[in-house]
């Protein structure tokens, strides 16, 4: 097998080449990217009764208290034997749980709704 040899190559036929390089700056403001250490830090700052925002949340008390009280007439349904006998302890406990979801749901519907709509005025 034989083998090519290549012509040399002049020196006027290489060139140099330069690669330019740019620093990208993270945004700085409030259009800051957050990062995931920043958001579990946040999330870790609320409490049970509190929004995302941190703020304390009428609502959730009320479905909290509506459940605890569900709850405690079930027991007192179960327990009680002159209880047990009457249907009110069943009505009263769906009445307290329907009270317990249905007005947490309903505001996160209207809450929607408000974001969905474009501001007025």
């Amino acid at each position: 097998m034989d083998t090519a040899t290549l012509p040399p190559v002049p020196d006027s036929a290489t060139r140099s080449t330069t690669v330019e390089t740019t620093t990208v700056q993270p945004p700085v403001g409030p259009e800051r990217v957050t990062t995931i250490a920043q958001v579990q830090t946040q999330e870790a700052t609320t409490t049970f009764l509190q929004d995302d925002k941190g703020r304390n949340s009428a609502m959730r008390l009320m479905c909290f208290l509506s459940l605890a009280a569900a709850i405690v007439i079930a027991l007192i349904t179960i327990l009680d034997q002159r209880a047990a006998a009457s249907a009110n302890g069943l009505y009263l406990v769906g009445m307290f749980l329907t009270s317990a979801y249905t007005g947490k749901t309903l505001q996160e519907a209207i809450e929607a709704e408000d974001a969905k709509r474009p501001p007025q005025g």
